[in-house]
Formats: structure tokens, sequence, C-alpha cells
């Protein structure tokens, strides 16, 4: 069977409840992770993870020049506060 590559997947709050373990496993089966967040929860979970922060209110310009196939975030929290187009 071919390789279809490396899965990449963005993780809004990616270290809290649900989010910390749909990191865990990501990193299980190899997928390449990248967690979005305002960097209050969980900053000593996954120090291999590439993280992009923002104060709460702010624009999500962190986000520039990230490439994801997937964009995940924990719903127990409800929906992302804002849209976000990954291209």
């Amino acid at each position: 069977m071919a390789s279809v590559g490396l899965m990449r997947i963005l993780v809004l709050g990616g270290t809290s409840f649900v989010g910390r373990e749909i990191v865990a496993d990501a990193l299980r089966e190899g997928v390449e992770v990248t967690l979005f967040g305002r960097g209050r929860t969980g900053t000593e979970l996954f120090p291999e993870v590439p993280r992009r922060a923002r104060a709460a209110g702010m624009p999500a310009t962190p986000l520039a020049g990230t490439v994801a196939d997937v964009l995940a975030w924990d719903r127990a929290r409800g929906e992302p506060p804002l849209r976000y187009e990954l291209l």
C-alpha cells in the first residue's frame, strides 16, 4: 500500500480535558501535532510539540504559516472563538 505521507493536526486547546487525549493519541500514531491556545493550562504537557499561543481576545495571527490537514478542538469547552481558515 502506498504511503499517504505525514498527517498534520492543529489542536485548539490540546492541554485540557478531551484535548490532551486527542494529542496523546495523535502522537502515539505518529501524527505531527501543533497546539494552539492561551497557554493557561497544561503548559508542562507535551514539551516536544510546537505551540502557537495568543492572548484572550486577540486575533489568531500566530497561526499564520501553520499548515494542517486536520483541525481539532475540545468541544466540551464550546465552539472555537474564531473562524480559522487553513489553506
